[in-house]
């Protein structure tokens, strides 16, 4: 198999806009793969050089590889092209078009999935002193060995973006239809490997009823609707669990053979706060569970964005000292060598109480009346956290999944988390910084971000040259002042009330009035930002 056949795809994929005849072509495509390739392929597809799971980046942006690119294309014409085309992958391909006809130093090889990987790999592996150099003569070597059209799509591949329609669902339901599994089980092999092309090779086996959790590889977390009333919670739950929600980080705790932390984007976050670690050093058994990571000042949790300081800044024992933190567990997901995935809520967190006795538990009731989840929902309040999750004792967990087996109600003063889509620079002395920013809710029936408003409140001076430096690395088109970025970052979003279609500019039907940022949600990925369908009922419920 050739790279090229990938990249042939990916441009057939571009020019396709049912989402039926996409997923014919990736079905039919991946089908015909042995296991090593498949494996590769279906990550190479959605633009991601290795699993969702593994650690490992490329470190490269777009203006690191063009530099590198300087050796062996002429680049003049790179502004003109990215007006005209607003694809970086695209513009490469045209500038590789040309220097093609003028010079023949770039001569075209042969490469296969496996060589496009070792050499991600190689990238991945360039670290330290040195590194910069040692990726560019990586880029300049590979790339001058690919045809335009590979160009291209490594490229996107290198960045981690693949623009041209297609996600992770659509390859989900593509293997589903070509070994006819049922899409839940592969979308379930996927949310507890992190790696497509691991559920791909499990559906072509036969064996996505054998995925289980494993230490040191984290898993996509399950997540929660959100709830209005203490009395939406009393009627479709009944009798259930309700848990603190506080104001920190969710975390993952693997206890196998060593010890990991991981954050709900899959980010290894061990090395941030040692002094956790040597706290469960003396847990005798093994484990992976959840719990909410956050700061504390003796009785008093400290506000997230001084918790967000021991995740940016270099871990010394005066950062250690000055902002203290400990986890609150509230799920246990394996406890040995035996998965509790498909347990139940109330014997998993039993284990979690009886098996685990050192570890510290979040505040917790039992009740299926409507007063005591009001009680305790205020009490949550008082003490200066964000509200409670509501769960179903008899639940199961579904890693990656969002559903009604678990509701969260939040503090009135309603906030969104939403995805920044685009972003404008400002005028006056914002002049030269991203400081106007376009906000998107997720459509799931369409499978994409549509914006629902715009904000340029909320933001230091500080943060806003921090954000444009963010949203600059992410950019994916530019038109006059304004940028477009891939949706990436997400913001807590608070706002006065929603418009809906008759009077909004935006194709969602939706726009937010007097919209502020309240923070930068750098725990959340976009996968976890608030769905057009929550906007909708907010929006209706104020009417």
């Amino acid at each position: 198999m050739r790279f090229k056949d990938v990249a042939t795809l990916c441009e057939r994929l571009s020019k396709t806009d049912s989402r039926k005849d996409k997923i014919r072509l990736i079905s039919d495509f991946v089908g015909n793969l042995d296991s090593k390739n498949l494996r590769r392929a279906c990550r190479m597809i959605i633009g991601r050089p290795f699993p969702k799971s593994c650690q490992k980046k490329t470190n490269v942006s777009k203006k690191s590889l063009l530099n590198a690119l300087e050796g062996i294309i002429e680049t003049e014409k790179y502004d003109e092209y990215y007006d005209k085309y607003g694809d970086f992958g695209e513009v490469i391909r045209r500038l590789f078009l040309e220097s093609e006809e003028k010079q023949s130093t770039l001569k075209p090889e042969e490469n296969s999935p496996e060589a496009i990987q070792d050499f991600l790999d190689r990238i991945s592996e360039a670290q330290g002193k040195g590194s910069a150099k040692e990726r560019r003569k990586l880029i300049e070597a590979k790339f001058s060995q690919l045809d335009p059209l590979g160009v291209k799509y490594v490229s996107k591949i290198l960045l981690g973006s693949s623009r041209h329609g297609v996600s992770d669902g659509l390859v989900i339901h593509a293997i589903a239809d070509f070994w006819n599994a049922p899409v839940e089980k592969v979308r379930k092999a996927y949310m507890l490997t992190g790696d497509l092309g691991e559920a791909a090779v499990r559906a072509k086996r036969g064996k996505l009823d054998n995925v289980r959790l494993e230490y040191q590889r984290p898993f996509l977390p399950m997540l929660a609707e959100m709830a209005d009333s203490a009395s939406e919670i009393s009627d479709e739950m009944r009798y259930c669990l309700c848990e603190e929600k506080l104001d920190g980080v969710r975390i993952q705790v693997h206890k196998g053979e060593d010890i990991e932390f991981y954050t709900r984007n899959l980010n290894r976050a061990t090395g941030n706060f040692p002094e956790i670690v040597e706290s469960l050093e003396g847990v005798k058994k093994k484990f992976i569970a959840e719990g909410e990571l956050i700061a504390t000042k003796g009785d008093f949790i400290l506000p997230f964005q001084k918790l967000m300081r021991r995740f940016r800044e270099d871990i010394d024992e005066e950062l250690i000292e000055k902002i203290p933190v400990k986890i609150q567990f509230f799920d246990l997901l394996k406890l040995d060598d035996i998965s509790l995935v498909d347990v139940d809520l109330e014997t998993r967190i039993e284990k979690l109480r009886t098996e685990l006795p050192e570890l510290e538990l979040t505040r917790r009731i039992r009740t299926g009346e409507e007063k005591e989840i009001e009680n305790f929902f205020e009490s949550c309040v008082d003490r200066e956290n964000e509200g409670i999750i509501a769960k179903d004792l008899g639940s199961k967990y579904h890693p990656g999944e969002r559903g009604k087996d678990w509701l969260k109600l939040k503090n009135a003063g309603e906030t969104l988390d939403l995805v920044i889509t685009r972003a404008e620079y400002g005028h006056g002395k914002r002049h030269k910084w991203l400081s106007d920013y376009y906000l998107a809710a997720y459509d799931k029936e369409e499978e994409k971000f549509k914006e629902i408003g715009k904000t340029y409140k909320g933001l230091t001076d500080e943060e806003i040259q921090k954000m444009t430096e963010r949203l600059e690395k992410i950019e994916v088109d530019r038109e006059g002042r304004t940028v477009t970025v891939k949706p990436q970052i997400v913001v807590e979003i608070e706002y006065s009330n929603i418009f809906t279609e008759e009077s909004s500019t935006y194709d969602s039907g939706y726009t937010l009035r007097f919209a502020r940022i309240k923070r930068v949600r750098d725990d959340l990925e976009p996968k976890d930002a608030d769905t057009l369908e929550r906007v909708s009922k907010l929006a209706h419920t104020e009417k």
